[in-house]
């Protein structure tokens, strides 16, 4: 293979709307750097609130001929950028190294873990497909439709400026939704070839837009009403501010942060494939992924055998500019982030690890033989890393290795554990019963064994654990994708009543899911008041059960539910119940609070089947879940396990017990 050509591309980076490109409406723009040289290669434009409007209006005017298209002629859209994502992969590659700093080598295989998204995403006619179940009742089918939602989003990090826009755009696009990429504006331009090749690919104008920016931007994309999911990736912080103010308006969020991986290393491991292993996860695109190694985990003797031979593979590691095919790593993405990563490096020194090798200061010898201007920093080796210390404890973002000894297996395990990060880990061993245990033990969502970097393909899941996902819908915690392309379906629930001839559904038009409960907040006791039937209702019986006032106890939420000020309706309808409250809460403090909800949800079968007979049922024994929103300035949305105590022979409830946890 020849030596790959450079991208030396110097004119503005501006936005893609409408299938054109465009400069916005605004007058501030920031360089894009050349990590290599130093020196500011062209500037990125950066968007106004106007200009994302702009992008939303022709999103939301793109997207219902788009949505309304047959699966499968959008698939076929989706073969045809497929093919040019192919014939162009060098192009990208190339944009990335040139912005990003990452090895040309690296790029490429960036660009093709992409593509392997894109063409996942051109099978989406068969993924597609919903459910029907006949006669669930008497003279009611029921079946599920995949409809989209509309004009979704995605934010996305410098680090693989290719990969994790295709983790959204080609399945968002391929079920019908109209998608806006917010690009990081370090390494804008890989975004603005892709939309390119989607322009030539046939896709309606419209229906992909880049919007280059910061903040202003972003927070554009968060406000406004016509943007009805988004996806982001980056740092924890950003991400918890992603939620928030996502959730706030309404939307549906998955804001997926930073990470901390460990690799175990036990005693019988391929000392030489473990090695192999740590050195390309730990310094592979200079430490700047959230899937990298950062901290190796040496059980018993194999320390004393493995960190000589890591210190000689990272002071031998080829680091230089990455368009040289035989460059191991590049250069750090910008002098901030070369600076922060070295300041790191000096903290660990100050907080007593051992440094074996360091990185710091490192210069790159130019063609000229004088050192390149670049942001460069070499491979850094710590050992004898305690917990205790913020190297280990804290995300660093760089080619950073921090060694920590541990005795056996069992205190491998529980150090991983109980670490706040649980994205990916690592276990290398000879011993089949060891790896199986790790891996059915260990809390971190995604798990390699002899697999330093354990990122699973485009039909399997990414996600972590712990802190790595802000937030993500997923009825249980899997390791697994965690619906990373969640913005582009929704499921909703019909019955056809075959006498009648008419359709009823849910009250909202969808079933909703919601994370596993993580911190508990409080409980809420209310006493039920007598039950008052308000007649027929379109969807069948109407009965309110007013509450008489009740209690608020957990951390900070104690008070009183004030009388009169909550109450629950209960619709019936062959068998299903939905379930809506609504409460003021007065607290200790004498603030007000409101909290309401709003969903159906259906009980134990053999409890709705007497229920939808008239019979009584037995104390306690039905039980429902449901969603609740706390309205105090923003928005958190609760996981509530509710029990509904049913006295014997009657069909209501005499009180209410809610156990309220805090998603997340």
């Amino acid at each position: 293979m020849g030596a790959p050509e450079a991208f030396t591309q110097t004119t503005d980076v501006g936005h893609w709307i409408a299938g054109v490109h465009v400069r916005g409406t605004g007058d501030r723009a920031q360089p894009v750097w050349n990590p290599t040289t130093g020196e500011a290669a062209r500037q990125v434009l950066l968007a106004t609130a106007e200009d994302v409007a702009v992008a939303v209006a022709a999103a939301k005017a793109a997207q219902p001929a788009w949505g309304d298209m047959p699966p499968i002629r959008r698939a076929r859209v989706l073969n045809n950028f497929l093919a040019l994502m192919n014939e162009h992969r060098d192009t990208l590659a190339a944009m990335i190294t040139a912005e990003h700093g990452k090895v040309f080598t690296d790029a490429q295989g960036e660009v093709s873990r992409g593509i392997d998204i894109v063409e996942f995403a051109c099978g989406v006619p068969q993924l597609l497909k919903g459910d029907y179940t006949d006669q669930v009742s008497t003279g009611i089918d029921n079946w599920t439709l995949r409809q989209p939602l509309g004009v979704v989003a995605g934010i996305t990090p410098f680090n693989f400026p290719c990969m994790v826009p295709c983790w959204m755009f080609p399945l968002a696009l391929a079920c019908g939704n109209a998608f806006i990429l917010k690009p990081s504006e370090r390494d804008p331009s890989p975004s603005l070839f892709m939309a390119e090749l989607l322009k030539q690919a046939g896709l309606p104008d419209g229906v992909f837009s880049v919007v280059q920016g910061d903040k202003v931007a972003v927070d554009a994309l968060l406000t406004h009403p016509d943007v009805k999911a988004l996806s982001f990736v980056g740092s924890t912080p950003i991400a918890h501010y992603i939620y928030e103010t996502g959730a706030h308006h309404g939307k549906r969020v998955q804001a997926l942060g930073g990470a901390k991986n460990h690799m175990v290393v036990m005693p019988d491991a391929d000392l030489d494939q473990a090695v192999d292993a740590l050195i390309g996860s730990a310094y592979g695109s200079a430490g700047e992924r959230c899937m990298a190694i950062s901290v190796a985990v040496l059980v018993g003797d194999v320390a004393d055998r493995i960190v000589p031979l890591l210190a000689a593979r990272a002071r031998a590691l080829k680091v230089k500019d990455g368009m040289e095919l035989d460059a191991e790593m590049g250069p750090i993405v910008t002098r901030e982030a070369r600076d922060r990563i070295e300041k790191y490096i000096g903290i660990g020194v100050e907080e007593g690890a051992t440094l074996v090798v360091d990185g710091r200061g490192f210069k790159v010898p130019g063609p000229d033989g004088k050192p390149l201007a670049g942001f460069f920093t070499g491979g850094t080796l710590f050992d004898h890393v305690t917990p205790a210390m913020r190297i280990y404890r804290e995300e660093i973002f760089g080619p950073v290795l921090a060694c920590v000894r541990v005795p056996d297996f069992a205190a491998a395990l529980q150090l991983v554990n109980d670490h706040e990060y649980g994205n990916g880990v690592a276990c290398f061993t000879s011993d089949g019963g060891l790896a199986r245990e790790f891996a059915r033990r260990v809390q971190v969502g995604m798990v390699g064994i002899n697999v330093p970097i354990p990122v699973p393909m485009a039909w399997h899941g990414f996600g972590g654990w712990k802190k790595q996902p802000v937030r993500r819908h997923a009825c249980l915690r899997r390791r697994g994708r965690a619906l990373l392309h969640q913005a582009e379906e929704r499921d909703a629930t019909l019955a056809l009543r075959h006498a009648q001839g008419r359709r009823i559904r849910d009250a909202d038009g969808e079933m909703s899911t919601v994370p596993p409960p993580l911190e508990f907040l409080a409980q809420v006791r209310c006493e039920v008041g007598a039950l008052v039937n308000l007649g027929a209702g379109p969807y069948g019986e109407r009965r309110c059960v007013p509450l008489l006032g009740g209690s608020v106890s957990g951390p900070g939420l104690n008070g009183e539910i004030l009388p009169g000020g909550a109450d629950w309706q209960i619709l019936r309808a062959d068998g299903v119940l939905d379930i809506q409250a609504h409460y003021i809460v007065r607290t200790i403090d004498g603030a007000l609070i409101e909290i309401d909800s709003r969903g159906l949800r259906h009980g134990p079968p053999a409890v709705m089947q007497r229920l939808a007979r008239g019979e009584a049922v037995a104390p306690g024994d039905y039980f429902f879940r449901t969603l609740m929103r706390f309205q105090t300035g923003h928005a958190d949305w609760l996981h509530l396990n509710a029990t509904m105590a049913l006295a014997r022979g009657e069909r209501q409830a005499q009180h209410v017990v809610l156990d309220v946890f805090r998603i997340g």
